[in-house]
């Protein structure tokens, strides 16, 4: 059938996604609120089954009254392969520096061999 021809292509291809979102969901690191640009961010990561790997805030706030929150995010179909860490911002940004690094590169073969057996 055509229509699992193209999901078999789909699942042969690792996403990564990375960003500054500037939007809020409560599922990612407790937002207090859920806004519609992250709602079609969250609702895009579900259908896809990306994994959010930013667990920490990246952005410090100027104001007391304001709380840390998480704006930048790292999508991806393959979580295990990447490290992300926070740190500091630079000067006197409020934003924090966001930095990954990939574990390996997979394969195209590899990748193709994982998602056929996610298929069984």
């Amino acid at each position: 059938m055509a229509t699992d021809s193209v999901l078999q292509q789909i699942l042969c291809v690792e996403i990564v996604i990375l960003g500054d979102f500037n939007a809020h969901h409560t599922e990612w690191l407790g937002s207090c609120t859920t806004d519609h640009a992250e709602r079609s961010v969250y609702d895009f990561a579900s259908a896809y089954d990306l994994i959010q790997l930013v667990v920490s805030p990246t952005r410090i706030p100027d104001a007391e009254d304001h709380m840390p929150s998480l704006l930048d995010l790292l999508l991806t179909s393959y979580p295990d392969s990447y490290e992300v860490s926070v740190d500091a911002p630079l000067g006197s940004s409020d934003n924090c520096l966001l930095e990954f690094c990939a574990n390996h590169t997979p394969t195209m073969a590899s990748l193709c061999r994982q998602s056929s057996r996610l298929a069984l």
